[in-house]
């Protein structure tokens, strides 16, 4: 039993993307390949306009916007309920913009700057208010035995929790979660529900113990366990989040974020062989974001002393991304990887 909260491929976490995989791996994988920043030039001062999309007038409630450089980097940030933030990147090339509200999906996206151009430069952005989504149990999906045991006036305030998400009165759906809870301490949805609407709100110990409490009821809940790693993923705990990563893809396969970021937990833990299966996995799936999982790969094969299928993966990532940020690293191993000698392209 899942609750209806917004599209999670869409927004859930502020936690989901607040790192993107190309930050990562460039700040993690391949940092000794290159210095640590890819720009070039001066500061560069960027207006950020924020309207809804389908709006002509600034958004007027309160998000707060999040400007990266394209290693992850903070440069800035503030809160703002006016649909207008002045914020200042260090150097040319790509950024990231965050923007979180209550109202509105995630919007995380990518600009690039020419700091030899402009000294400012507009950024217009339109994120989406939130829609929602409900997720029904899939067909033979096995049901814990615990959750046959709810108490009907527990199920009755879970489903009044829904209904009031529906109408977007969080705390009115906080309160039944909690009365919920307390009928019937073993609730694990509840528990899962809680701690996703505390996520939303940005109570993320909140959210900790209570995806945690979900999963002491029930190891096998997919959404807590979906949940909880990606609050440890924008933690960089990669490793604490691989195994919870691996209880969400056991019902999701197709999830390439998940492999992806579970690949580099992998990798984190020394588990080469397993990062390589991973991370190759992604190529299998639609993976337009993640094309860094290539760069994982690579690096875990490179490791496994197999460098000819690690060049490989380097040359898809820039067959995929040929600019992007971790260009020049991929190139830079490819180099590197050409002075192997013959007798050391096959693993070990």
């Amino acid at each position: 039993m899942s609750f209806p909260w917004p599209d999670r491929s869409r927004i859930l976490p502020a936690l989901w993307r607040i790192a993107p995989l190309t930050a990562l791996l460039a700040s993690y994988l391949l940092s000794a390949a290159l210095p640590g920043r890819a720009q070039r030039g001066g500061s560069v001062i960027v207006n950020i306009v924020i309207m809804l999309e389908g709006e002509r007038e600034p958004y007027n409630k309160p998000v707060t916007v999040t400007l990266r450089d394209a290693w992850g980097n903070i440069e800035g940030g503030s809160s703002t309920d006016k649909g207008f933030v002045q914020l200042v990147a260090n150097g040319d090339g790509l950024h990231r913009l965050l923007i979180i509200g209550s109202e509105i999906e995630m919007y995380d996206e990518e600009f690039s700057l020419d700091a030899t151009a402009e000294p400012t430069h507009t950024v217009f952005v339109q994120p989406r208010r939130s829609g929602i989504k409900i997720v029904s149990p899939k067909p033979g999906e096995a049901v814990p035995a615990g959750r046959l045991q709810v108490p009907k006036n527990a199920a009755r305030e879970f489903e009044k929790a829904r209904s009031a998400w529906r109408k977007n009165n969080r705390s009115e759906a906080k309160e039944h979660l909690k009365s919920a809870i307390l009928l019937y301490p073993r609730y694990d949805d509840a528990f899962s529900a809680l701690g996703e609407l505390e996520l939303q709100d940005g109570d993320r110990e909140a959210a900790r113990r209570d995806l945690a409490t979900a999963l002491q009821l029930n190891p096998n809940h997919a959404e807590a366990a979906r949940k909880l790693g990606q609050i440890l993923v924008a933690e960089t705990k990669y490793a604490e989040a691989e195994p919870l990563l691996q209880v969400w893809l056991r019902s999701h396969p197709g999830d390439a974020w998940a492999l992806s970021f579970a690949a580099l937990g992998q990798m984190t833990q020394g588990k080469f062989a397993e990062a390589a299966a991973s991370a190759q996995k992604v190529h299998s799936l639609p993976h337009q974001e993640f094309a860094s999982a290539h760069l994982i790969a690579g690096r875990a094969l490179e490791r496994l002393r197999r460098f000819d299928a690690a060049a490989a993966e380097y040359r898809l990532y820039l067959a995929e991304a040929p600019n992007g940020p971790n260009a020049g690293q991929a190139r830079v191993a490819i180099a590197r990887l050409a002075s192997a000698t013959p007798g050391e392209s096959q693993p070990q």
